[in-house]
């Protein structure tokens, strides 16, 4: 893997594209005290404004198991000790420093996003059901891992994984840890699992219950610092705030952070 400069940054920001699946998104704004990371499959791949790591060790993995190795090992790649995460699909618009300076301050061991449309994992199946071909066979096999943990599926609380902050912990780790193996065990021969939202709903809820999450929503996506974007596109993705469910993390309402 090749990585760039040695600096300590107030904070990282992560992102990464494999399969040529998503448009570079160029950064609008930045803080010089900041690094931005790429990280991707393809070595041809240029940025004005990302520093693009191109990491061998993902080689021969499917698309999703390297998207996965990324999103729940994002210390590998950071040189500081907090790290923003966002889809490729999200554009930087205005630098993030006043959102990662109010997660610092609210001394949250992680920032999620809340799903702003569903509430609970079923409703979540039932969307990539009915929109994306999810097969009853993946459902029931997510369910039955449920079941096993002991987890009662109809509780409340459902996030979204365009955006995070994470921080270089041990609760990031066991997190990351479980994640990655569940993943792995939901996948098949060919890949990993790709429905990891409705997983980490289920593993902060069953292994985390008091670890503070600093929630935020779907509007950020859409404010002055981000824009969330249609795959390969440079379209933005349309905003129904009137449409949104009350929020729920791990079957409890929560105040969402707004910016």
């Amino acid at each position: 893997m090749e990585t760039t400069g040695v600096k300590n940054f107030k904070y990282s920001v992560v992102t990464f594209i494999f399969g040529d699946y998503e448009n570079v998104h160029e950064i609008l704004e930045k803080d010089n005290d900041v690094e931005y990371l790429l990280i991707t499959d393809n070595k041809n791949l240029k940025s004005d404004t990302w520093t693009i790591v191109y990491d061998e060790d993902l080689d021969g993995k499917g698309v999703f198991d390297k998207c996965f190795s990324v999103r729940y090992n994002l210390f590998k790649y950071c040189h500081s000790d907090i790290c923003v995460r966002i889809d490729g699909s999200v554009k930087i618009k205005k630098a993030l420093t006043p959102i990662v300076d109010a997660f610092i301050e609210s001394g949250a061991d992680a920032c999620f996003e809340v799903h702003p449309y569903r509430d609970n994992i079923i409703t979540e199946y039932h969307a990539w059901h009915i929109g994306r071909d999810l097969s009853i066979d993946t459902v029931k096999k997510h369910i039955e891992l449920y079941k096993s943990l002991g987890f009662d599926i109809t509780r409340k609380g459902m996030i979204q994984l365009n955006f995070s902050i994470n921080k270089r912990s041990k609760i990031t780790d066991d997190i990351d840890r479980i994640m990655y193996a569940f993943m792995k065990y939901l996948g098949d021969e060919k890949d990993i699992d790709r429905l990891d939202q409705t997983v980490i709903s289920v593993v902060l809820d069953k292994f985390f219950p008091d670890i503070k999450i600093f929630a935020v929503g779907e509007d950020l996506l859409h404010s002055q610092y981000l824009s969330w974007n249609y795959h390969g596109k440079d379209k933005e993705i349309p905003f129904y705030p009137e449409q949104c469910c009350t929020p729920y993390l791990r079957n409890k309402e929560v105040e969402i952070n707004s910016f």
